[in-house]
């Protein structure tokens, strides 16, 4: 029967596993379900692992059950077949050595589950590549069954279980129907929710800082081209005013300012390709967090913090230019011809 867990042990697993494998990104079943449909079991199992980051090549077959001569690999109410076995090599490295793919693992599943869902299929499928994963990591817990279901919430692969940890069979007959219930895996549905609900909550709060932080990204790429259109407009009037400078009646108060204005230019001379290459800081910066796919929760969203200070920083850096750039556009309005003045008040206005 699915075993009950106390609060505090699945607390202290799930902390463990939280800082051995990080809480991984949910997995979308469709593909996962159409493969399955479709009989393609390798190919579904296939996007389990690399979603989960196994670099063997997992082999899948389905079986014969007296080829399964192994314990029970997933609980059932009354078992009566072996449901799965993975054969992993005894001399197995550990996770990251190159030699690694030099060592195919294979998954056999019994005939029996041809009959049962797609969804108790993808669930036994979780099970067995968390046997792995936690092997090629030597987790202290690795032949614990019910760490094993831990870990898959953990993984990302909670739904494929929350789906198909029961599966019902109807049997009609002429007097009444039959309902039979089995379940797959260790633990109880309270446990199970309970992990599965307490491992949501974290990654959900996770990514909602890491879209925080990629608008944050936007807005500072926004800003930047904001920033090159308004040095385009002034060094262009500034030119233009540089030319016809003896012809201009230029207040005594704005003289000086231009003497500032062309000092910026002298000072700044590659102030766009500064712009270019900030632009290109924060692009890779979007891409960094976009593929962050994983979170430790024992960073603290360090990570976050850390892309968050290198944006502020560069964003403080460009926006005191910024400001000034904006204050001598008002001061050329005032000396150059028509149409460039209403291009002018036209950027001001746009930025």
């Amino acid at each position: 029967m699915p075993i009950k867990l106390e609060r505090d042990y699945i607390d202290e697993t799930l902390k463990n596993l939280y800082t051995l494998l990080g809480i991984h990104e949910k997995l979308p079943l469709k593909e996962i379900y159409r493969w399955i449909s479709k009989g393609e079991i390798n190919k579904a199992n296939k996007i389990i692992t690399e979603h989960i980051g196994i670099p063997n090549p997992v082999d899948v077959e389905f079986v014969k059950g007296k080829e399964l001569i192994s314990s029970s690999l997933t609980e059932r109410e009354k078992p009566s077949f072996i449901v799965a076995q993975i054969e992993i090599p005894p001399n197995l490295p550990v996770y990251g050595d190159p030699t690694l793919r030099n060592f195919p693992i294979r998954i056999k599943l019994n005939n029996e589950l041809k009959h049962k869902s797609k969804e108790v299929i993808g669930c036994v499928l979780a099970h067995e590549n968390t046997h792995l994963i936690l092997d090629l990591l030597r987790y202290q817990g690795q032949y614990r069954e019910v760490d094993i279901d831990l870990a898959t919430i953990v993984l990302g692969l909670g739904d494929l279980i929350k789906k198909g940890r029961t599966y019902t069979e109807t049997n009609y007959n002429f007097f009444y129907t039959q309902y039979r219930t089995e379940t797959f895996g260790y633990l109880d549905e309270e446990s199970f929710n309970y992990a599965y609900r307490k491992t949501k909550a974290l990654y959900n709060s996770y990514n909602k800082h890491k879209s925080d932080i990629l608008r944050e990204i936007e807005k500072f790429k926004s800003f930047l081209k904001r920033t090159r259109e308004i040095y385009n407009c002034f060094n262009e009037n500034l030119n233009w005013i540089t030319k016809n400078v003896t012809s201009l009646k230029i207040q005594p108060n704005d003289s000086q300012k231009f003497v500032a204005m062309q000092n910026f230019i002298f000072q700044q001379i590659n102030f766009l390709d500064t712009l270019t290459q900030k632009n290109k800081i924060v692009d890779e910066l979007s891409i960094t967090v976009a593929n962050r796919k994983i979170y430790y929760p024992s960073e603290e969203y360090g990570f976050i913090t850390r892309i968050n200070t290198i944006i502020n920083n560069e964003f403080n850096n460009i926006k005191e230019n910024y400001d000034l750039l904006k204050q001598w556009l008002k001061i050329q309005v005032k000396c150059i011809k028509f149409i460039p003045k209403i291009s002018t008040i036209i950027t001001l206005v746009r930025n």
